[in-house]
């Protein structure tokens, strides 16, 4: 019961119905206009994607456009097409591939967006981000090569791959990127990203793009395991603090060569001095207040001296937690689990060892 038409002509040439994308879901009984955001051009050819009713791509006088929210809004699909008439586009649903023909200029093809999977970089949970937190991407050909970013600051190219993050005010920002590799990208959460629903794009260099959502609020605390799965010994070091304020640092983990991870390090209870264990993270630091985190040790109350940003990294978040003075009572017990809470948010848990 649905189609789609287009007019090829200027909003001036029909005043009294102005548009370009027409659409009907009841064989033509009635239609709306579903030409968003489109500029005021001729539209002259329209495809359908057969398994995803609400995306649409039309070829315009100025290229080709296509939506996913059934009209709402309209953006170019990849790169490399020129801005030019389009007066034939097909949709080939077997490749997932999008073939136009344009006034004088060829014929080009692309590869459409593939499903993108997103999770905090930190505790690998799907649950969502927040602003400046760093967020990993899922997919495939979202680059290619596997690159780390090695400046600051972050570039938002990287290896010619670029990630959009359209936020629930449709505002799109660049995200900047600290790795891209075919299968997974790493990246930042913009600064400014309004809360609810965003959409994710990955754009390639080569003309390929994925996309997916991403629930952002204000928080979303995860913490860094050592051996970056979201879970196991944590990503931190000890400070130890004597009576006359000198300190000691001491290591809660160790790479092993033959596991190819890192190991924890069992910690000594130590009496007469102040412990505190320092932690990493990201999507913390819009906490309200100091006082509205907390956290545990083994299950003992540890106090929070600092939630924030860590200063150096972009994205990355610092927990400096003063471990219980009572922490001999967790002698033996071997891997504890560390739970943290910001704003009524549990992070995932991670642990330390107690020797």
């Amino acid at each position: 019961q649905r189609a789609v038409v287009v007019f090829s002509g200027f909003d001036i040439s029909t005043p009294s119905t102005p548009g370009h994308v027409f659409l009907t879901t009841n064989q033509g009984q009635s239609w709306s206009n579903i030409s968003g955001n489109l500029p005021d051009v001729p539209v002259t050819s329209v495809a359908i994607n057969p398994t995803s009713p609400n995306t649409i791509y039309v070829g315009t006088d100025l290229g080709v456009f296509q939506t996913t929210d059934g009209g709402q809004t309209w953006i170019r699909p990849g790169y490399g097409l020129p801005r030019i008439a389009t007066f034939a586009i097909r949709y080939h649903a077997a490749t997932n591939t999008l073939f136009a023909a344009t006034h004088g200029r060829g014929i080009y093809q692309l590869v459409l967006p593939g499903s993108l999977s997103t999770v905090s970089a930190a505790s690998y949970s799907a649950g969502g981000a927040a602003p400046e937190s760093i967020v990993s991407a899922f997919g495939a050909d979202l680059a290619g090569s596997g690159t780390a970013a090695e400046n600051r600051p972050v570039p938002t190219r990287l290896n010619g791959t670029r990630v959009a993050v359209r936020d629930s005010l449709g505002l799109t920002r660049y995200s900047p990127l600290f790795y891209a590799s075919p299968g997974q990208i790493n990246f930042l959460v913009p600064a400014g990203t309004a809360p609810g629903e965003a959409r994710v794009t990955v754009i390639t260099g080569f003309g390929a793009s994925s996309s997916g959502t991403l629930n952002v609020g204000d928080i979303n605390p995860g913490l860094f395991s050592a051996n970056s799965s979201g879970s196991g010994v944590v990503a931190g070091y000890v400070l130890r603090y004597q009576a006359d304020g000198s300190s000691t640092y001491v290591s809660i983990l160790n790479y092993d060569n033959t596991l190819r991870r890192y190991v924890p390090v069992p910690l000594e209870p130590s009496g007469g001095t102040t412990t505190y264990l320092v932690i990493f993270g990201t999507g913390i630091r819009n906490r309200t207040s100091l006082a509205n985190v907390s956290a545990t040790v083994g299950g003992l109350s540890s106090r929070v001296g600092y939630a924030g940003p860590q200063g150096f990294y972009a994205g990355l978040d610092q927990v400096n937690l003063e471990l219980p003075a009572n922490l001999t009572t967790l002698s033996g017990r071997g891997e504890v689990p560390i739970l943290l809470n910001v704003d009524g948010r549990a992070s995932n848990t991670v642990t330390i060892s107690i020797k």
